[in-house]
């Protein structure tokens, strides 16, 4: 697109037509009377030209995203298991029905269960599927910190709640840039029947319920043979489900209503990527006015998000810079892993034991 004059260019053109066509206009210095309604004119002159210009710049990609039915993607909840712990068995069966909210100590983000849960007479915990009240990346929140049940009728004394694990997948409505790149990833598959259009079609994959996403596809391996290709998928938390495996089948094979992405004469075999926990053991030095027990939490967070984000291999360095950033840490000797850690396209690591030592 030829881009719009500049404001001199607009300027300089109305001073050249001002000359050739007045043998009256003559003063057309700076300060001028003849400059000076000049200069306003190409003011409004380049206004209307850059909001045109700006106006098309936009519209061109809107333009083309509308013809592909290439929506922009929502907002997503962030979702987890939240674990209701009580005190003391009791003698008859808990009912924790779905609706129940449980909100941050001290802070503003509630999370209400999708599903009814159940603590059977005599057990002490039940984990219970919950997503986030409002959408975004807002909610998502570290391990340990949805402790407090506002639902009435459930809240007790000998009941108790927590999110053992950090809950990260929550989202804010794609951005421009974001929107753009994952229509060059989906422009790449539109052969269907290759590498890139299985990876694509693999990481749409989840199980949504009631609006919270129970599961879904965080890491997407492929290895190709002669007319096969082994297929392997993750969640990013660990046990990979068999119902996340038959989505990411029903997508790739298709249906009435889904040609599907799989060449005819190839066959794709779907499995679960293994599980591989990374055992963490290391000796703490806290900084004053901080509890071991807090700074667990971190360091439980910082190396989620560091396995979650890892490709074929977890450095020894990693994990200690990742520990050195959460708050409280003053000092720290990683006993373990000592050596670098590396996993095949069929493995997938997770957070395994953390051990933390507090040390004078």
């Amino acid at each position: 697109m030829t881009l719009p004059p500049t404001y001199l260019e607009i300027l300089e053109r109305l001073v050249a037509h001002a000359r050739v066509s007045s043998d009256v206009l003559t003063d057309f210095n700076v300060g001028s009377v003849t400059r000076s309604l000049l200069e306003a004119a190409a003011v409004g002159l380049d206004e209307v030209w850059m909001g045109a210009a700006q106006a098309v710049n936009d519209a061109i990609p809107e333009a083309v995203f509308q013809s592909f039915g290439f929506e922009r993607q929502a907002a997503v909840y962030a979702s987890g298991l939240l674990t209701f712990i009580l005190s003391a068995p009791r003698l008859d069966d808990l009912l924790i029905p779905a609706g129940t909210t449980v909100r941050q100590l001290g802070g503003t983000v509630t999370y209400l269960t999708v599903l009814d849960g159940t603590l059977a007479a005599g057990q002490t915990r039940v984990a219970i599927l919950a997503r986030a009240e409002v959408a975004g990346a807002a909610a998502n929140t570290n391990a340990d910190t949805l402790t407090v049940i506002t639902a009435p009728g459930v809240a007790t004394a000998t009941l108790a709640a927590t999110n053992l694990a950090p809950i990260t997948n929550g989202s804010d409505p794609e951005t421009d840039a974001q929107r753009r790149l994952r229509f060059a990833e989906w422009v790449s598959t539109l052969a269907r029947g290759t590498v890139a259009a299985y990876r694509y079609c693999a990481m749409q994959a989840a199980v949504v319920v009631d609006a919270a996403i129970l599961e879904q596809v965080r890491y997407v391996a492929l290895v190709e043979r002669p007319g096969l290709v082994d297929l392997y998928v993750h969640n990013g938390v660990g046990a990979t489900s068999d119902a996340l495996l038959a989505v990411v089948a029903s997508l790739i094979e298709g249906d009435d209503t889904n040609p599907g992405y799989r060449a005819a004469g190839s066959q794709v075999l779907y499995h679960a990527a293994a599980d591989v926990p990374l055992t963490v053991t290391a000796q703490v030095t806290l900084q004053p006015g901080y509890t071991l027990s807090t700074v667990r939490t971190g360091i439980t967070s910082v190396l989620t998000t560091l396995i979650a984000n890892a490709t074929t291999a977890i450095a020894v360095p990693d994990i200690i810079n990742a520990c050195y950033t959460v708050a409280g840490v003053l000092d720290l000797a990683l006993l373990a892993p000592t050596l670098r850690t590396t996993y095949t396209p069929a493995e997938r690591p997770i957070l395994g034991t953390l051990t933390l030592t507090a040390v004078a």
